[in-house]
């Protein structure tokens, strides 16, 4: 009897070994033939690391764009008008409070290399304590550049002020930063420059 149950044992524990072994050539086989299941074999931390990419990958993809308007003045307040773009409005609120106040604006990008969109936002320039100075006006574009699905690209250009005196503002990326709306020209970094020498493009100094 005992003989018997060592057989069993023994057959039972070489099934076991058989099938694990098998296993083993599966998933060996599995992981080298063919290419695609090869993909499939890679480690959670690998496909972590490939899929997510750069910031630059996802700009490709991405069919929005969030756009930074920033108000350094001393003593001005910007307050929403109008936009050309319904769609496009300010958030948090339609008010810019100076000293670093700010507003930001989400953009759809086209579908398409050959599109562009664009939206022309106006606010109205108003004194701390009161009483409208005019006006000043950007305008918000967004395309797409390279091959395929291509690269979503957000710019700031034709700013503008119907505000008596200098203006002067910083265009970096996606964000305006508004330094001066009227008034005597301040001192300022070789970053900022007058109206007078803005020619309606991204480059300051045309």
């Amino acid at each position: 009897m005992n003989f018997e149950q060592v057989q069993i044992s023994n057959f039972q524990g070489s099934k076991m070994g058989v099938i694990l072994i098998l296993f083993i050539l599966l998933v060996i086989v599995t992981c080298t033939f063919p290419s695609r299941q090869r993909n499939n074999c890679r480690t959670i931390g690998t496909d972590i690391g490939t899929d997510i990419g750069t910031d630059d990958d996802f700009a490709s993809i991405l069919s929005t764009l969030e756009f930074n308007i920033i108000n350094n003045t001393i003593n001005r307040l910007l307050v929403f008008r109008t936009t050309s773009r319904p769609e496009v409005t300010p958030t948090p609120s339609a008010v810019i409070g100076s000293d670093g106040g700010s507003n930001q604006y989400v953009m759809q990008v086209p579908g398409s290399l050959s599109g562009t969109y664009r939206a022309t936002i106006v606010y109205d320039v108003l004194y701390s304590s009161g009483g409208n100075l005019g006006t000043f006006t950007f305008r918000l574009n967004t395309t797409r550049t390279g091959t395929g699905i291509g690269r979503a690209v957000g710019t700031i250009d034709q700013v503008s002020s119907t505000v008596p005196g200098n203006i002067r503002f910083n265009v970096t990326g996606r964000t305006l930063s508004i330094n001066q709306l009227g008034g005597p020209i301040s001192s300022a970094g070789s970053e900022e420059y007058p109206l007078e020498n803005y020619c309606g493009c991204n480059q300051i100094q045309c």
